[in-house]
């Protein structure tokens, strides 16, 4: 059946069963954060992934955040996240040795609102908010300065956004 979990401690879900029929578990911590996904049967009983595992979290901030973390076991990359310390908002991603696969910035106004997003060689995003918090207008630039495009979503007079028919 799709769909399916098993439950351990702290009442989470340990193994999912996908639509496809595979199964998955996740490992926890002393704490009970999850630290690996791993792939997993029906019968496994086994709380823990091994060394051959999807996901892995290697190192968490003071807040909880997930800093640092490997995809598919030892010979997958990394991804390195930067949050604020002041308030834990996500600041940067870097993955791959050097930053070769992912390197973003981000950055955010005064109410937490994402103002700009740049992936580092490529392009950057930036975003203009109304009075009502609302998203009123994106557009890309390339790194060189070039305008891209823009996208700019309409509100009704009730503060709904306009949908196409």
């Amino acid at each position: 059946m799709p769909g399916q979990s098993q439950t351990r401690i702290y009442i989470r879900a340990w193994k999912s069963r996908d639509a496809s029929g595979r199964w998955t578990k996740q490992e926890f911590d002393a704490r009970g954060f999850a630290t690996k996904t791993c792939a997993s049967t029906a019968a496994d009983t086994t709380p823990t992934c091994g060394s051959t595992f999807y996901t892995a979290v290697e190192q968490v901030d003071a807040r909880g955040a997930v800093t640092l973390e490997r995809r598919g076991s030892s010979a997958g990359p990394t991804i390195s996240r930067s949050c604020n310390a002041l308030n834990g908002q996500l600041v940067g991603v870097c993955t791959g040795t050097g930053c070769t696969v992912q390197n973003a910035l981000y950055d955010y106004d005064n109410k937490g609102q994402i103002t700009y997003r740049e992936q580092a060689g490529r392009y950057a995003e930036r975003f203009q908010y109304d009075d009502a918090d609302r998203l009123t207008l994106g557009w890309f630039e390339s790194l060189g300065g070039t305008y891209c495009g823009t996208s700019a979503p309409s509100f009704q007079s009730g503060g709904q956004p306009h949908t196409s028919p």
